[in-house]
């Protein structure tokens, strides 16, 4: 049985994202190997992953992943949610 995707495993993976020396702007699942679609596309619209994700950075266009943001802007919102929510000091 595979392991629910939480916030909590959501932020873990955003973490070690962002300790990279050169982070991307895509969603951590990759390190998951989910079959995620980022981007544009109607399948993510019922996937858990997808869901936590932009419910995490706070983007709700139905049916755009937050990925579609260029690097500089997706970093940068996940940092300031990370630090509203006492991930980052």
């Amino acid at each position: 049985m595979k392991k629910k995707y939480t916030e909590e495993i959501h932020v873990k993976l955003l973490l070690e994202l962002l300790s990279e020396t050169h982070p991307c702007s895509f969603c951590p699942k990759d390190k998951l190997d989910e079959g995620l679609h980022c981007g544009v596309n109607e399948d993510n619209r019922d996937c858990e992953i997808y869901k936590i994700c932009k419910g995490f950075i706070g983007f709700e266009l139905d049916g755009l992943c937050p990925c579609v943001f260029d690097r500089e802007e997706a970093i940068k919102r996940t940092r300031i949610v990370l630090e509203e929510k006492g991930y980052l000091k």
